[in-house]
């Protein structure tokens, strides 16, 4: 007889001392989130804690930790929120790659404040992103602080 879903689930599942994080000792992508086989499909293990315990999740929604560890599946550590909402919460945490920290991106520091003075010096932004190979996009966030803000002259 196959077990039960719920059974499977709770024999991954490490309570450790009763009010901290409940651990997945199972299957784990990178970053650190459980995997859990549902049928035919994987769901990741905290959003299966959520819907057993606190039920559907709205499409759109995010299940998020307050405790901000990946492999938590303890339902009191989870909420819902946007992905903006999460997001604006990890940068308000300090938690986000930023900068040349940022695996993806193409500036560093002292290019930041290259394309600051020469658009204070009257070069377009489209030519910056040229010689940048960026898009004006970009230069356009980087002039205006909305990207590499921390970067000051």
């Amino acid at each position: 007889m196959r077990k039960k879903p719920r059974d499977r689930f709770f024999r991954m599942v490490d309570k450790g001392d009763g009010d901290g994080c409940w651990t997945w000792t199972g299957g784990k992508i990178p970053g650190g989130y459980g995997h859990f086989r549902l049928g035919n499909k994987m769901i990741s293990a905290h959003r299966y804690s959520y819907i057993i315990h606190k039920g559907e999740i709205p499409k759109g929604m995010k299940v998020c930790h307050t405790c901000n560890n990946p492999a938590c599946v303890n339902p009191d550590h989870l909420y819902l929120d946007t992905h903006h909402g999460n997001m604006r919460r990890l940068r308000a945490e300090g938690r986000t790659a930023r900068g040349e920290d940022h695996g993806l991106s193409k500036l560093d520091e002292a290019k930041v404040k290259y394309v600051r003075r020469l658009y204070r010096e009257g070069l377009s932004m489209v030519d910056i992103a040229k010689m940048h190979k960026v898009s004006p996009g970009t230069i356009s966030k980087v002039i205006s602080g909305e990207r590499w803000s921390h970067v000051t002259e």
